[in-house]
């Protein structure tokens, strides 16, 4: 079985090519291109700032999951979904921020034409 000397390399050889293309995928565009990009954004942005967005990472793999895989994700992974989404909602945007805003387009709206 697996794990017995020698038979590894012969396990690795027998690998289909999807496996090859996953360990490809996982390698190049996950790592390196993932964490380039990330670094890239942090370079820019502050941390406060990006950090919330990591946490759509699962989100994210369930939409790939879905787009690529053909999954079909029942109630419980879609109301996680909608959780996260919620929460990263609440942590980025700034309530002080929106109460300004509405404020601000109140007082345009009661502003008389000119």
């Amino acid at each position: 079985g697996v794990g017995e000397e020698g038979l590894e390399p012969v396990v690795v050889q027998a690998a289909p090519v999807e496996a090859w293309f996953t360990v490809f995928y996982l390698g190049l565009v996950m790592t390196v291109i993932g964490y380039s990009a990330w670094y890239y954004v942090l370079a820019r942005y502050p941390v406060a700032m990006v950090m919330p967005v990591l946490l759509l990472l699962p989100v994210s793999a369930i939409v790939g999951a879905v787009t690529f895989l053909g999954e079909r994700p029942d109630a419980w992974v879609l109301i996680g979904g909608a959780v996260v989404v919620t929460g990263v909602g609440v942590v980025i945007i700034d309530p002080k921020a929106m109460c300004t805003a509405a404020a601000d387009k109140k007082a345009a709206d009661t502003q008389p034409d000119t």
